[in-house]
């Protein structure tokens, strides 16, 4: 995994020089709403020829995104509702006998996909504003684990014996927080000011979608989750084991140890 990230680094900095290097009208193409589809357009001088590159790289690359997200989205799904985390928890945390999959949970994520996916058909804009959460949000998601271990402190993770930061996981740690909470305070600015009624186009919604996303969860829990999550089991540490020094060994013990 940790070469697979230095890779991917590596490619996509390179990538974006070169793009950089290549785009003559640099200024012109960050003011369409599509730069990419603009760029390609002008490197094979044809709309045909560009749209139709565009849509087929797009379309492999939509294909592998998907699967691989809705595939972990209904496993995490599925995993969260056996520890009730969810409303109608245990019917989602039912494996259909014929597949051996979460069906039930999978059906749900793709349902999500496809109501958030038809709202471009009505409108772009409302589109956008939905997924501009994004990038907070998995910022969010990154720096949180990441302050409990500096909060707590390094010593409740379990043992690590292939890779280990040593006396440099602190200062690692550090850096990554900081970077995450930069990047959330980049990702909340608006991408032009002012932002008024007139051109309300250039307000940045992602802090609506975050405060959604925190708000509505945030009393389900005050009103049922904290009652019942992983109050009968715990499916992570019930499901998964630690290797320490070549013996593996039930999560759920080693954790109990910390």
């Amino acid at each position: 995994m940790v070469w697979s990230m230095i890779f991917c680094s590596v490619t996509s900095w390179g990538s974006a020089v070169l793009m950089l290097f290549c785009a003559e009208n640099y200024e012109e193409y960050m003011l369409a709403s599509q730069p990419y589809m603009n760029w390609f357009m002008d490197i094979y001088h044809s709309t045909y020829g560009g749209g139709v590159f565009c849509a087929l790289v797009m379309i492999g690359l939509n294909y592998f995104i998907v699967v691989g997200t809705n595939t972990a989205g209904s496993r995490l799904a599925w995993s969260m509702a056996r520890d009730r985390a969810f409303p109608y928890s245990s019917y989602f945390a039912s494996v259909n006998k014929r597949f051996g999959i979460p069906l039930r949970a999978m059906i749900a994520i793709l349902f999500i996909d496809l109501i958030i996916g038809l709202i471009v058909l009505g409108s772009d804009y409302a589109f956008q504003a939905i997924i501009s959460g994004g990038g907070v949000t998995l910022q969010v998601g990154y720096v949180t684990p990441i302050i409990i271990v500096l909060v707590r402190g390094r010593k409740i993770l379990p043992a690590r014996p292939n890779f280990d930061l040593g006396r440099w996981g602190y200062p690692v740690n550090i850096i990554s927080v900081c970077w995450s909470l930069m990047m959330i305070i980049m990702f909340s600015f608006p991408m032009y000011v002012p932002v008024n009624v007139v051109n309300i186009s250039y307000m940045n919604w992602s802090i609506l979608i975050v405060g959604a996303t925190i708000i509505f969860p945030g009393m389900w829990w005050v009103w049922k989750a904290r009652h019942v999550y992983i109050k009968e089991g715990n499916s992570v540490l019930e499901d998964n084991v630690v290797v320490i020094e070549g013996v593996a060994k039930p999560a759920k013990e080693v954790f109990s140890q910390l």
